[in-house]
C-alpha cells in the first residue's frame, strides 16, 4: 500500500513528514545520543579520519555494480511505497553529496528533507586514482533521512550534532570494506590494510579491523545502534565502566524527557501569557539559509575537511527537480 503523499512519482529525493522513510531509524539515533559521552568523541575521530576512496579507479565499473546491488537490497524494504534507486535521492552532476533539512512552514513551504548525491561518474567521487562508490554514499545520505524525526526543526535536530554521523559513518566504513573485498574477490573475513587507523580512547584501531568487528557485531543485534552500545562494542572501545542501554530503555527515557519538557513548557506558557506569540520572520535571506545540512560532505553540521566542497549550496538550483539519475 502506498502512502498518498509519497507515491512513486513524488519521491525524487525529497521526503515529507508522512514518508515511511523519515524516522525509520530515529530510535537508533536517540540510543546513540543517550551514550553521547562516548560517541561524540567516536564521531569526531572516526568521521573526520575515515578513508572512503579505497577502490582503485581501474575497478570502478565492478565496484559500481556491487555497490548498486547493496543499495538496492537496502531500499527494498520501501519498494511497496515506490522507492527506487533513481528516485531515492536527488542525483546531481555538480558534486553535491549531503542531506538538507527544510523546516520552514508557511503558506508557500512545508517541512521536507532532501538527500543529494553526486552521480557515479561525477569527479567528486575520485581522489587521485582511488574511487568511493556513489551508491554507498547514497545509502549514507538515506540513513540521515531515516534518522530524522518527522517535522523536527533545525534547532531540535542540532542537539544531535555531536553524534549525528555515528551510525552513518560506521555503516559506510563497513560497506566500503565489503565493496572492496567483493570487487577484488577477497574473503570477507580477512583484514584489509587501508593504511588508516583511528585513535579511540587510548587504543589504535585499524580501519580494516574496525570494519570487520562492526560488521560481525551488527549481524548479532536487531540494529546497528544496539550493536554499537553493546558490551562487546564498549569493551572494544576501552569503555568497560559504562552500562549499556537498549532501545526499549531509551524509549522510556525519551518519554520521561518529553513529559519533563512538557511541564517546563507549560510553566513558561503560564508565566508568559501576556507576551503574545513569538514568531519567525525571514526577510532578505538567500534560499540556502533555510537548510541545515548533514552527510558525507555537508556544509552544515559536520564538514569533512579533506574535501574542497566549500561552496554554499544554491538550493533553488539544486533542489528543484533535478532529473539526473545513475
Amino acid at each position: 500500500m502506498q502512502l498518498k503523499s509519497e507515491t512513486k512519482s513524488t519521491f525524487h529525493g525529497k521526503y515529507s513528514k508522512s514518508s515511511p522513510v523519515v524516522g525509520a531509524r530515529v530510535k537508533e539515533l536517540e540510543l546513540i545520543y543517550a551514550h553521547k559521552e562516548i560517541f561524540a568523541n567516536y564521531q569526531k575521530v572516526v568521521y573526520d579520519q575515515q578513508k572512503l576512496n579505497v577502490i582503485p579507479l581501474a575497478f570502478k565499473e565492478k565496484a559500481d555494480e556491487i555497490s548498486k546491488e547493496i543499495y538496492a537490497a537496502y531500499i527494498k524494504k520501501y519498494s511497496d511505497h515506490g522507492l527506487t534507486i533513481e528516485n531515492s535521492v536527488d542525483w546531481n552532476n555538480v558534486g553535491f553529496t549531503r542531506t538538507y533539512l527544510s523546516d520552514l512552514e508557511n503558506e508557500w513551504n512545508t517541512w521536507f528533507v532532501a538527500p543529494l548525491v553526486a552521480t557515479p561518474n561525477d569527479k567528486s567521487h575520485i581522489e587521485g586514482q582511488m574511487y568511493r562508490p556513489a551508491y554507498i554514499c547514497a545509502l549514507h545520505e538515506l540513513m540521515h533521512v531515516e534518522e530524522m524525526t518527522p517535522g523536527i526543526s533545525k534547532g531540535q535536530y542540532a542537539r544531535f550534532e555531536s553524534v549525528v554521523e555515528v551510525l552513518t559513518v560506521t555503516k559506510t566504513i563497513i560497506l566500503m570494506d565489503e565493496v572492496y573485498k567483493k570487487t577484488l574477490n577477497l574473503p570477507m573475513d580477512i583484514e584489509v590494510d587501508y593504511e588508516n587507523s583511528f585513535k579511540l580512547f587510548g587504543k589504535t584501531i585499524k580501519q580494516g579491523e574496525f570494519a570487520n568487528f562492526y560488521r560481525t557485531l551488527e549481524a548479532k543485534y536487531p540494529s546497528l545502534a544496539e550493536a554499537l552500545v553493546s558490551k562487546q562494542s564498549l569493551t572494544f572501545l576501552n569503555q568497560t565502566n559504562v552500562e549499556p542501554m537498549n532501545i526499549n530503555m531509551q524509549v522510556l527515557g525519551g518519554f520521561l524527557a518529553v513529559v519533563g519538557y512538557a511541564v517546563v513548557a507549560l510553566a513558561l506558557l503560564l508565566n508568559n501569557a501576556s507576551f503574545g506569540t513569538v514568531g519567525l520572520v525571514v526577510t532578505g535571506l538567500g534560499v540556502a539559509s533555510i537548510f541545515g545540512g548533514v552527510g558525507l560532505f555537508a556544509n552544515g553540521i559536520y564538514k569533512n575537511e579533506r574535501t574542497t566542497d566549500n561552496e554554499i549550496l544554491d538550493a533553488s538550483a539544486c533542489l528543484a527537480g533535478n532529473t539526473n539519475s545513475p
